[in-house]
């Protein structure tokens, strides 16, 4: 699964960047669900390290995962800093084009990751409504929902002041 979504990325990158240089919004947006369903699929990464180490080894595999997160989030908008005008006529084109790049290099290694199928185990089966009016089950919800809120309110609001507003 990880390899579709890294290839998707990559090509997602690359149909943006076929869009914006010959002006087809409706391009734009395949694009732009190729990179989102690559995106929702890059969150299991840490997953599937926690289940393909040893438990020894688990919490230090997931904080590398993260940590590569934390780099990328610094690495990130510094390409994009760099490359989203160095096409003059088509401002962000060469970003996508960095960015499948990235993709084409994530596909490398993921290509040598091999991940176990787990062993099916016997569990009894809870019904969902005993699971959802656990207390503990409610209150991560309700933190996860104030918390994605906070931050999708963060990821929006902010760029638009700082660009709109500040002219930043």
């Amino acid at each position: 699964m990880f390899l579709i979504e890294a290839m998707a990325a990559c090509i997602g990158c690359l149909i943006i960047a076929y869009s914006i240089f010959n002006k087809i919004f409706y391009l734009f947006i395949v694009g732009s669900i190729l990179l989102g369903f690559s995106q929702a699929n890059q969150q299991f990464y840490r997953y599937a390290v926690a289940d393909n180490v040893s438990i020894k080894l688990e919490s230090k595999a997931i904080s590398l995962v993260l940590a590569g997160g934390i780099i990328a989030a610094i690495v990130g908008p510094e390409i994009s800093r760099y490359s989203f005008n160095f096409f003059s006529n088509y401002i962000y084109l060469a970003t996508y084009v960095c960015a499948a790049l990235i993709q084409i290099f994530n596909f490398g290694v993921l290509i040598f990751v091999k991940i176990n199928k787990p062993e099916p185990t016997k569990n009894s089966i809870r019904p969902l409504s005993k699971i959802l009016i656990r207390i503990t089950v409610i209150i991560v919800i309700l933190a996860a929902s104030v918390g994605y809120s906070l931050m999708s309110f963060i990821m929006t609001a902010t760029p638009l002041q700082i660009v709109n507003i500040c002219k930043l």
